[in-house]
């Protein structure tokens, strides 16, 4: 069940923010990695993965009250 409700919360976040989360810690990428993989710079790979963890967060914690 909780595999199924981390599947859902990550669904829902923006597809950026989700590929450099599974990158990061499914594949377990380094950032400079990832920013190969996305051609974009380590900055903006930080960002995504900033945000896509509090994003994340977010909806965790609203699928836990639902």
């Amino acid at each position: 069940e909780e595999a199924a409700r981390l599947a859902r919360s990550l669904a829902a976040l923006e597809p950026l923010s989700r590929e450099a989360l599974l990158l990061r810690f499914q594949e377990e990428m380094s950032l400079l990695e990832i920013a190969r993989v996305v051609q974009a710079p380590v900055s903006t790979v930080s960002s995504r993965i900033y945000r896509g963890l509090a994003a994340l967060r977010t909806q965790l914690e609203k699928e836990e009250n639902e």
